[in-house]
């Protein structure tokens, strides 16, 4: 089986640094169209498309449309995560899109295994 790779970005090069394991021990949050508006009127994801339920920000050694299981459900990646946010964790974060603001604020931070597919 072939690993999706994890590269790093540096202006004007890209690193190859390793292939991305199957699993990775991630943080998962939860966001809402409500907070989206607030730092993106227009309310688009990183793809330009309006986020939907089973779309998740992803970090960004994962490529946008990468497919990923967390806590069992099929997600795509079709957004990112703020890298400052992810600067600041020891693990990679993944912020699941959610209809609802309340049920965003409730799923609070989780840490679980979430699994690359390709």
């Amino acid at each position: 089986m072939l690993l999706p790779l994890l590269y790093i970005l540096i202006p004007s090069q890209i690193l190859l640094i390793a292939p991305m394991p199957a699993f990775v021990e991630a943080y998962v949050t939860a966001y809402s169209a409500t907070e989206t508006s607030r730092h993106n009127p227009g309310g688009l994801n990183a793809m330009g498309l309006k986020p939907q339920w089973l779309d998740v920000a992803c970090p960004r050694g994962l490529r946008l449309g990468q497919r990923v299981e967390i806590m069992g459900y099929p997600f795509i990646c079709r957004d990112r995560y703020a890298k400052w946010l992810d600067d600041e964790r020891d693990l990679p974060t993944f912020d699941i899109f959610s209809t609802d603001y309340r049920s965003a604020l409730d799923f609070g931070i989780q840490k679980v295994r979430v699994r690359i597919i390709n």
